[in-house]
């Protein structure tokens, strides 16, 4: 395992989750874009961030 400031030392990114309640009328918004944009509903709201 890699200690994590070494991880930080170098700037990486270090995956993590975390659960949010969005509206319904953004998950939506994202469903649409995501279909056009062929990414996952998930990625679309990454994306947007």
């Amino acid at each position: 395992m890699v200690p994590i400031e070494l991880i930080r030392h170098f700037g990486l990114e270090v995956p993590m989750s975390v659960n949010v309640k969005l509206s319904e009328s953004l998950v939506a918004q994202a469903k649409r874009y995501a279909q056009t944009q062929h990414r996952p509903v998930p990625g679309q709201i990454e994306y947007w961030s």
